[in-house]
């Protein structure tokens, strides 16, 4: 079964790619900051937030891989 999600409208097309491109950005930068600032050690609530963030980077991957296939197909 896929995941599709089908937006026929050119704009709403872009608004999807746009938020999809700043989920990885932000998941990217907040991911960043918190491996900085732990240094070393790791407490499973840390570990939760990096998996959360990790899953949000791939959401966003998804969001815009689905916009940039739509506005291949309205072409």
């Amino acid at each position: 079964m896929s995941h599709r999600l089908l937006i026929r409208s050119r704009f709403g097309n872009v608004i999807l790619g746009v938020l999809g491109a700043t989920y990885i950005l932000s998941a990217m930068t907040l991911i960043g900051i918190l491996l900085r600032s732990t240094r070393a050690w790791h407490s499973p609530a840390e570990i939760i937030i990096e998996a959360i963030l990790i899953g949000c980077a791939i959401e966003g991957i998804w969001l815009a891989t689905t916009s940039a296939r739509n506005l291949k197909q309205l072409h």
